[in-house]
């Protein structure tokens, strides 16, 4: 190894060397970690020195852009450097290190801390030298632009394919890669049967009523593996059917591009449906897979000054859904309106029975979902709209004149935005719910004989999703007289 001379008067007879390893990717041609030690060994004994760790990050990116850290580099061999317990840093060429402006700031301030010297292969570099530091200095911005060059590279073309609607990145639970044999180029993202079998299973029985907690006790019970193996859990199952990649999209920068797709697993309608009910705001304070009663928590007080939800309680005669706000002079205990579990949950059954058994409601569901009306005008605005923001985009990314200052961007945006979104949800095709089609029959027989094969927490699930309010009416004295169900309770129904 050539040696500067300044480093002859410094370095003792066996100094100690630190040899440190690093790929991002294997690439053909290119050295591995192994390899790269290997070489840094034979380093060691041409040159004689004492070897005090040996250390590796495969897999691991150096630049400023990495999502995974570094282990070996962060918890070893920087912090070994920094005490310094080392004569020589050695590495197979200078990216091996680092490719961050930060992290080499730190490096070089340890190195000259301690007099080390930094080897690359076989050159040795005097961290005390300022001539050997500016050569350093300039293979760390050679470095940070090759590493920005690739970055710009990576997202140019991963825009390019999100442009065509082309699958990006590995692999989605239920789905698998077909390569070319021969140029490993992919070729197609087709469903991994499988694995589709579930994301099905999930998606219908979620539309169906089930609860992800309640999915998800049950694939762990069954044992089905989960998409990175361990156990199910509700928000794995919320992040599996969040992705637009079920219906055969790609999404990009919060978009679903139209163009391009593969097969899908989930129906459009149906994967619609399923966000706007993981969307929905009141099954977040829900908690119908712990709930033991229909209506508790659901069931609104019909006191116009109350509102309240209805509680359970329990005395001599059974249980009673029970408003908790006590009106002046009420007995103890008694609310606006206290009413038999039993009678109440009839009364819903009925009037639900009736609901789901009229013409009207009948032929809407078995019309079942569409485009909107006029879909050719509205896909010609969205068309434009799109078009007049890419344009925008365009026009912003420019240097000199003709640049679209950034603060107008944002204004053309915020314009285009809400009303590109707007007709974009105009043109989904609208998916009907499949609990009301499993329950709707002209016979009010059947549609009972329906309601009552479902579990508690599908019940309330259907109920939460139709109803805009169930109120419990105050009826005051009523003798021996038994209330008719519109006697006792009032429903709001969605859309009626």
């Amino acid at each position: 190894m050539p040696m500067p001379l300044s480093a002859s008067a410094r370095l003792r007879d066996r100094p100690r060397a630190i040899l440190y390893g690093r790929v991002s990717e294997e690439k053909p041609g290119s050295r591995s970690c192994g390899q790269q030690l290997d070489i840094g060994d034979r380093r060691a004994i041409e040159f004689s020195w004492e070897v005090v760790g040996r250390y590796a990050d495969d897999g691991r990116s150096a630049s400023q852009y990495a999502s995974q850290s570094r282990e070996d580099w962060e918890t070893e061999v920087l912090p070994r450097i920094e005490r310094g317990e080392a004569e020589i840093l050695w590495l197979w060429e200078f990216s091996r290190g680092t490719r961050e402006r930060m992290m080499w700031a730190r490096l070089a301030d340890a190195c000259q801390r301690h007099s080390m010297f930094i080897a690359l292969d076989d050159e040795l570099w005097d961290t005390l030298n300022p001539d050997h530091m500016r050569y350093l200095d300039g293979l760390m911005a050679d470095s940070v632009a090759e590493s920005g060059k690739t970055r710009k590279r990576i997202i140019r073309d991963v825009a390019a394919q999100a442009e065509v609607g082309a699958p990006h990145g590995e692999a989605a639970f239920g789905f698998a890669r077909e390569y070319d044999p021969k140029t490993g180029v992919l070729l197609r993202q087709v469903i991994d049967p499988g694995q589709a079998e579930i994301v099905r299973e999930a998606a219908e029985r979620f539309l169906g009523g089930d609860g992800l907690q309640t999915i998800a006790k049950d694939f762990n019970a069954r044992g089905i593996p989960a998409p990175r193996g361990g156990r199910w859990h509700g928000s794995t199952l919320r992040y599996l059917l969040e992705r637009p990649s079920l219906m055969g999209k790609r999404s990009w920068r919060g978009r679903i591009m139209e163009s391009g797709g593969w097969p899908h697993i989930i129906d459009p309608p149906d994967w619609w449906a399923i966000q706007a009910k993981l969307r929905d705001p009141s099954r977040r304070k829900a908690k119908d897979t712990k709930a033991r009663h229909l209506l508790s928590g659901i069931a609104l007080c019909g006191e116009p000054t109350c509102r309240g939800k209805l509680r359970m309680r329990q005395d001599r005669w059974g249980f009673k859904y029970s408003c908790v706000g006590v009106y002046p002079g009420a007995p103890t205990g008694l609310g606006h309106v206290s009413r038999s579990e039993r009678k109440t949950d009839r009364h819903v059954e009925l009037m639900l029975a009736q609901r789901f058994s009229m013409r009207d409601v009948l032929e809407r569901l078995a019309a079942g979902g569409g485009a909107s009306e006029n879909a050719g005008e509205v896909q010609a605005e969205l068309e434009a709209l799109e078009a007049d923001l890419e344009l925008a985009y365009e026009a912003a990314k420019r240097t000199g004149p003709g640049r679209l200052p950034m603060a107008r961007l944002l204004e053309i945006e915020a314009t285009l935005t809400p009303r590109i979104e707007e007709l974009r949800g105009r043109l989904r095709p609208k998916a009907v719910d499949p609990m009301a089609q499993a329950l709707a029959d002209e016979d009010p027989a059947r549609v009972l004989e329906t309601w009552r094969g479902w579990t508690l927490e599908q019940q309330r699930s259907a109920l939460r999703a139709w109803t805009e309010e169930i109120v419990v009416l105050r009826t005051g004295k009523t003798g021996r007289r038994e209330l008719t169900a519109h006697e006792s309770i009032s429903i709001s129904w969605v859309g009626a």
